[in-house]
């Protein structure tokens, strides 16, 4: 009964951030496995379980609405806890219908403290209510901007790259994304680099953190820099025919029959623009989206630790 109670209280009681309603996950006691759950109202709720047995601390997260289970995806539960994620209801695509977004911190490096946290989209009154699934760095409820066009968007990450005089560096880069049928999309090739420097140091620190940290508010000061990315080449570009898979493998068919799937690639680009697109990206509408463009696998434009390839579609 006291449990009961309290998921009632949690349900009644978001906290506000940004501008909308942010609910923390709260443990399931009377589950035999880690299970935690975010109560938006008695007919939504979201849940996360971890599978015990699995060493990589891999679960399944499950959207229930009016008690029935109406979407389901793969997730991952840091140091196999479940209550790492909160759900916030924000109006994407400006429709005045709020979505829902889900985000899991799975996992956090040591030394520079690197948060990887999965977002998820849903619409929860679609037939279909998953929409999108991605990787970030550096979240925080803060990368979402609202406008009366629909949320912007900053999705983080950490990158190397050289300053103008050819000096490397690790930084902080922000690109700025919008919206279109709960899929983020590209608002322009301008990204925002800031470099780890003892002064980004002292600003992550300062920041007070539960879950998740305010990347907007870091890449909003200086030493801050705004960087156009260029148009890739499209050399070797093939037209893709057809899209199919699941979020875990999207394949990508090609018109001279070849065929690429996502383990051979870590993300997608805009080889228009040059800009990338979030880390692991599903939508649930690539196959209209895709079909019929041009795309060209490539390494990936900046120096990593550990080499992989981009996707740019045209």
């Amino acid at each position: 009964m006291i449990h009961a109670l309290t998921l009632i209280l949690l349900a009644a009681m978001p906290k506000t951030a940004h501008g909308f309603k942010v609910w923390r996950a709260a443990v399931d006691d009377s589950s035999e496995t880690p299970r935690a759950c975010a109560h938006m109202s008695k007919d939504l709720e979201i849940c996360l379980e971890v599978h015990e047995a699995d060493e990589d601390c891999s679960g399944t997260f499950s959207f229930k609405r009016r008690g029935a289970i109406a979407a389901t995806w793969s997730g991952i539960g840091m140091m196999c806890s479940a209550s790492s994620f909160e759900v916030a209801q924000v109006d994407l695509d400006g429709t005045g219908k709020p979505d829902l977004v889900v985000a899991n911190l799975e996992a956090s490096s040591n030394g520079l403290v690197v948060s990887w946290v999965a977002l998820a989209v849903l619409d929860p009154r679609a037939d279909s209510p998953l929409k999108a699934l991605f990787h970030v760095q550096e979240f925080g409820w803060d990368a979402f901007l609202p406008r009366p066009n629909g949320a912007h968007f900053l999705a983080s990450e950490w990158r190397g790259g050289t300053d103008s005089k050819g000096n490397s560096h690790t930084y902080l880069v922000g690109t700025e994304l919008g919206w279109s049928n709960g899929c983020p999309r590209l608002l322009g090739s301008t990204e925002r680099w800031r470099p780890l420097t003892n002064g980004l140091a002292r600003d992550r620190a300062a920041i007070p953190r539960a879950l998740f940290g305010a990347p907007r508010k870091l890449l909003s000061a200086r030493p801050t820099e705004f960087r156009r990315a260029s148009p890739a080449d499209s050399k070797g570009a093939k037209e893709v025919v057809k899209v199919s898979g699941t979020p875990e493998t999207t394949c990508f068919d090609f018109e001279d029959r070849s065929q690429v799937c996502t383990n051979a690639f870590a993300r997608r680009g805009d080889g228009r623009l040059g800009a990338m697109l979030p880390m692991d990206l599903w939508c649930s509408d690539e196959a209209s989206t895709l079909e019929g463009r041009r795309a060209a696998i490539a390494p990936e434009p900046w120096a990593r630790r550990f080499a992989s390839n981009l996707l740019w579609v045209w």
